[in-house]
C-alpha cells in the first residue's frame, strides 16, 4: 500500500514537471515583430539619377540590388542609371535573421533632346546665277549619339537663278521623340553687286536713326557700303496713313507689302562699320501694321560670320494705328554687327501690308549698375513675396546670386512696366550662347515650403517659345533628402510680362527650402542663342 502511494507520488511530481518545463519553454521562445520591407523612389528625369527611400519597418539591416549587377547596404541610397529599365529589389532583416524582399521597376526615359550644330555661315549671300552647295549640319544625342544622318532638311529651295531670301529648316529627333530646337539657315540671292538698286538707304552708321525716305524709281545715289536691301517684299515710300496721332507725325514713310506664303519677308540694312551694343540697349522701331499679333523678327549678324548674331522679337498690340516697339538685346562690347535684318510678320504666311519708320537706338541704363533699387548691399531673400524692389535678390546659402559660369544675374530697371507688370525694378538674368542648359538662378528661404507648393512667377523674355524648368531642393543639401520631378513651362510670346504657375506634386518627406529657375533650359548640351530673362512677383501661394 505505502509502495502503491509512493508510485502515485512520482508520477504527479513526474507531470508537475513535465507541465513546468512546457511553460518554461513557452516563456523563452520571444516571437519578434514581423518584418516588412518596402521602399519609394524620386528621381530627377534629366540625369537619371534615383535617390531611394526606404520605408521598411522592424528591420536592422538592408541589401539593395539595382538591377543592373550592382548592390548596395546603405539605408536610402542614391543611384545614377543610364536609360533603361531596372528590377530594383530590397532585403530587409533584423537581429533574429528574419527577412522580408520588396521590389519595384525603376524607368529612365530619354528626356534630352538632340543638339543641331550648322556647318558653315547661318547667312550665306550668292550671287544671281552663281552656285550654292548647303554645308550641311551634325546633330548629337546624350543617348543616341550622332544622329546627322537622321536629320531633316526642308524649307525653301534655292533657285540661284530667282532673287530672293531663302529660309532652309534643320530638324531632328531622337529614338524617344526628343525633338532638337530647329535650326535654320537664311541664304540671298543678289540680284548684282551692290545688290540695292533703286531701293537703297544712305544713312550714317553711327547714329542709326533712319527714316527709310528713299523712293523706288528717285535719282538719289546710294553710300559705298551703308545700304538697304529688300528681300521678298513690295516696297514704297508714301504718305503716311495716320499722321494725326502721338506716336508718327511723319508726312512719309515706308510700305512693304509682303505676298501669302512669304514668312520671312525682310528689310535688311548694312552698315560701313561694325558696332556693338555697349552704350546702347537696343533698338526702336515704330510700326503700324494691320493686325493685333504681327510677329516683327530684329536680327542683328556679321556678313562675314553668320555664327555671330542675336536677335529678338516683337508682336503689335495695336491694329491700324502707329506705335514704337522696342528690342532690347545684351550688352555687346566688342564691335562685331555690320547687318541687321527686320523680319515683317515672321514666319506667319498670310499677306501683310505694314508702315514702318524711325528705326533709332536708345541708351542703355543698366538698371543702376545692377543694383536696382537697392542703395546698400544685396540680401538675399528670406520671405515670400519676393518682388525686388529693395536689396532683397535670389541667393543660394553660400552668397552666389546665380550658378554656371556663363550665366549672369543682377537686379534691374523693369525692361517695359506695363501689363501685369508695372513694378520699378525687377531681377535681370543674361544667359548668353554657348551657356550650359543648366545653367540658372535660386534662392535658399529661411523656413521649408509648407504642403502648398504652387509657385507664381512673372517672366518676360527676349525671345520667344522659352522654356524654363523649375525645381525645389534643400539648400545646405541634405544627403538622402529626395526632390520631386522639375517642371518645365513654356512662355510662348517675347517682350511682354507672362506670368507662370507652377504647382509640384509627389514631394517626398524631407526639407524643401530652395526654388530654382533655369531660364532657356534646353534639356542638354549648352544654348544656341543668347536670351535676356526678368523675373518678378515671386510668391508662394
Amino acid at each position: 500500500m505505502i509502495m502503491k502511494q509512493l508510485i502515485q507520488k512520482v508520477k504527479l511530481i513526474s507531470i508537475l514537471l513535465l507541465v513546468i518545463s512546457f511553460v518554461g519553454c513557452e516563456n523563452d521562445d520571444v516571437e519578434l515583430p514581423k518584418v516588412i520591407s518596402g521602399f519609394t523612389h524620386t528621381m530627377n528625369a534629366e540625369t537619371g539619377t534615383v535617390t531611394f527611400i526606404n520605408t521598411s519597418v522592424n528591420s536592422r539591416n538592408y541589401f539593395w540590388s539595382f538591377g543592373d549587377g550592382t548592390s548596395s547596404t546603405e539605408i536610402n541610397p542614391i543611384k545614377t542609371y543610364s536609360v533603361g529599365e531596372y528590377n530594383v529589389t530590397l532585403k530587409a532583416t533584423n537581429v533574429a535573421g528574419a527577412s522580408d524582399t520588396s521590389e519595384d521597376i525603376v524607368v529612365i526615359s530619354d528626356v534630352g533632346a538632340p543638339i543641331i550644330t550648322l556647318l558653315g555661315d547661318t547667312t550665306i549671300n550668292i550671287a544671281l546665277g552663281g552656285t550654292f552647295t548647303d554645308p550641311g549640319a551634325t546633330a548629337t544625342d546624350d543617348v543616341g549619339g550622332d544622329l546627322t544622318a537622321s536629320i531633316v532638311i526642308a524649307g525653301d529651295v534655292v533657285d540661284v537663278n530667282t532673287a530672293g531670301t531663302y529660309i532652309i529648316t534643320y530638324n531632328v529627333s531622337d529614338a524617344a521623340g526628343n525633338a532638337a530646337t530647329q535650326r535654320t539657315r537664311t541664304v540671298i540671292v543678289n540680284e548684282a553687286d551692290p545688290c540695292v538698286a533703286d531701293t537703297a538707304q544712305s544713312f550714317a552708321a553711327s547714329s542709326f536713326n533712319i527714316s527709310f525716305k528713299t523712293d523706288p524709281g528717285t535719282t538719289e545715289t546710294v553710300g559705298e557700303t551703308d545700304k538697304l536691301l529688300l528681300g521678298e517684299v513690295g516696297y514704297e515710300y508714301l504718305d503716311n496713313p495716320d499722321f494725326d496721332n502721338a506716336v508718327n507725325s511723319s508726312c512719309k514713310v515706308a510700305k512693304i507689302d509682303k505676298a501669302a506664303g512669304a514668312n520671312y519677308a525682310n528689310v535688311q540694312i548694312f552698315t560701313a562699320d561694325k558696332f556693338n551694343l555697349t552704350d546702347n540697349a537696343g533698338f526702336k522701331l515704330k510700326i503700324f501694321s494691320p493686325n493685333v499679333g504681327t510677329k516683327v523678327l530684329f536680327k542683328l549678324e556679321d556678313t562675314n560670320n553668320g555664327g555671330i548674331n542675336n536677335q529678338v522679337s516683337q508682336l503689335t498690340t495695336i491694329a491700324n494705328g502707329w506705335e514704337e516697339l522696342t528690342f532690347d538685346f545684351p550688352e555687346s562690347d566688342t564691335n562685331k554687327f555690320n547687318r541687321i535684318i527686320i523680319f515683317f510678320g515672321f514666319e506667319q504666311g498670310d499677306a501683310l501690308t505694314i508702315h514702318f519708320d524711325e528705326l533709332k537706338t536708345y541708351t542703355r541704363t543698366g538698371g543702376g549698375g545692377g543694383t536696382g533699387g537697392c542703395t546698400g548691399t544685396l540680401i538675399r531673400a528670406v520671405d515670400f513675396p519676393v518682388d525686388f524692389e529693395g536689396c532683397e535678390t535670389f541667393m543660394a546659402t553660400n552668397g552666389d546670386v546665380k550658378f554656371g559660369d556663363a550665366i549672369s544675374a543682377e537686379l534691374a530697371d523693369n525692361p517695359s512696366p506695363t501689363g501685369i507688370n508695372t513694378s520699378a525694378y525687377v531681377l535681370k538674368v543674361d544667359k548668353p550662347a554657348g551657356a550650359s542648359h543648366w545653367e540658372g538662378i535660386q534662392n535658399a528661404f529661411a523656413a521649408d515650403f509648407n504642403s502648398s507648393l504652387t509657385f507664381k512667377v512673372k517672366i518676360y523674355s527676349t525671345l520667344p517659345n522659352i522654356e524654363f524648368q523649375f525645381e525645389i531642393s534643400n539648400d545646405p543639401n541634405e544627403p538622402g533628402v529626395g526632390n520631386p520631378t522639375p517642371i518645365k513651362k513654356t512662355v510662348t510670346n517675347a517682350n511682354v510680362w507672362t506670368e507662370v504657375e507652377v504647382t509640384f506634386t509627389g514631394v517626398p518627406p524631407g526639407g524643401h527650402n530652395n526654388f530654382v529657375i533655369k531660364p532657356n533650359d534646353i534639356g542638354g548640351g549648352t544654348v544656341p542663342i543668347s536670351g535676356i530673362y526678368y523675373f518678378d512677383d515671386v510668391r508662394l501661394e
